[in-house]
């Protein structure tokens, strides 16, 4: 939202970066919180869903923002739009509650001796 508040060209170029690296860290971070989410059995199919949306957000973002402006809305307005998905999409992932992750946890050291015999 405060790339649609600011008119100084520099400053809406410095938050254009902080946006983007933000946005690439965003994905980096959810996938290990993916991982946890699906139980083992599913985790790649998970990952892969969900890079793969992102993917696709990457490749259509671009040419939204472009029809967007060619109807004639300020490109502070634009940013602004784009705001709300953010929005919505930070509170779903506050909405999200861990699942699986627990199941993984190694076992105890008398466990781990057990394991390490049999092999």
């Amino acid at each position: 939202m405060i790339l649609g508040m600011t008119s100084n060209l520099f400053m809406l170029y410095v938050l254009v970066a902080v946006g983007g690296a933000c946005t690439v860290g965003t994905q980096n971070l959810a996938n290990p919180y993916i991982s946890e989410y699906y139980p083992k059995e599913a985790r790649a199919t998970g990952i892969g869903w969900a890079i793969g949306i992102g993917r696709i957000g990457a490749v259509v973002a671009p040419t939204l923002i472009a029809l967007i402006l060619a109807t004639g809305l300020a490109p502070q307005k634009t940013f602004m739009v784009f705001a709300v998905p953010s929005i919505i999409g930070a509170f779903a992932l506050l909405c999200v509650q861990e699942r699986f992750g627990s199941f993984d946890k190694v076992g105890s050291p008398s466990h781990l001796k057990q394991l390490s015999e049999s092999i």
